[in-house]
């Protein structure tokens, strides 16, 4: 029950989305079969059950350079086969730094195949009988 109470609140935290006037909360659990689906009304918890998290703006520990991502060849060939339009709207809301938008700044790229590869290869695929004279 105590990983289920940090995973709710992991959703509570990163599941809700602050809007001027209101707040969304949206829920993904896959073993009810929900995805990402928005949700009527936010889980009723007492709020003597609840973390008190406290934020001090003023205290900074580590400067965030930027956020990124592998760019795998399999995550390739999946963009590859998007329709045109949707892989530029997919590309903009990665990269874009508008509302709604996550801002990439990095993408890191395997040296060799990854297991997130078509097929497995090396920059240095040679023959085992090649010899050195």
């Amino acid at each position: 029950m105590k990983n289920l109470s940090a995973f709710v609140l992991l959703i509570i935290i990163f599941g809700c989305q602050k809007v001027p006037d209101h707040t969304e909360f949206w829920l993904t659990d896959p073993q009810n079969g929900v995805l990402l689906t928005m949700q009527e009304e936010v889980l009723s918890v007492e709020e003597s059950n609840l973390p008190t998290i406290t934020i001090y703006p003023d205290n900074t520990y580590q400067a965030m350079d930027g956020f990124g991502f592998t760019l795998s060849q399999g995550s390739a060939l999946h963009l590859l086969g998007m329709a045109e339009s949707a892989r530029k709207a997919l590309l903009e809301e990665l990269f874009g730094q508008g509302i709604n938008q996550i801002g990439i700044s990095y993408l890191r790229l395997s040296v060799a195949a990854s297991d997130l590869n078509e097929y497995p290869f090396s920059y240095n695929d040679l023959e085992d009988s090649l010899a050195t004279d």
